[in-house]
């Protein structure tokens, strides 16, 4: 699981580091999230590794929005939140410091990861925001 977020910012924030590296403005960044959103999708579902499927990307004007199953399921409250934090310690240093996704943080958009079991029960969230990045 630790490959998924770096591999969706490479994905995805790499078409605006290319392109905007020297001029990001929060509107270039918007057009540009909203702009690559059909030809993201059009990749998904896209298996990440032996447990994580990457299933949704949406961007709702504030936060890019990243929804994944999980391989696991019937996992009570206590082992949801182990699992979240788990996933959101071992990601959220790497994706701050990647330079694409910080090109699009540094405008105050945020990332939000979404984790759902095979049954589609929320096993939990989180989010990265320049807050979080800053606080690093």
């Amino acid at each position: 699981m630790i490959l998924c977020l770096a591999l969706v910012g490479k994905m995805f924030g790499g078409y605006l580091y290319g392109v905007y590296s020297d001029s990001t403005t929060k509107n270039i960044v918007v057009d540009t999230l909203y702009q690559n959103l059909d030809e993201i999708r059009s990749n998904l579902p896209m298996v990440l590794d032996e447990y994580t499927t990457w299933e949704e990307v949406d961007f709702d004007g504030s936060a890019m929005l990243y929804s994944y199953t999980v391989k696991v399921s019937d996992l009570n409250d206590g082992d949801k939140r182990a699992l979240i934090s788990q996933i959101r310690n071992a990601n959220t240093k790497p994706v701050c410091e990647n330079p694409e996704i910080a090109t699009v943080i540094n405008t105050g958009i945020d990332y939000r990861y979404i984790y759902n079991d095979l049954n589609g029960s929320r096993i939990g969230s989180f989010v990265v925001s320049r807050e979080i990045c800053n606080g690093l």
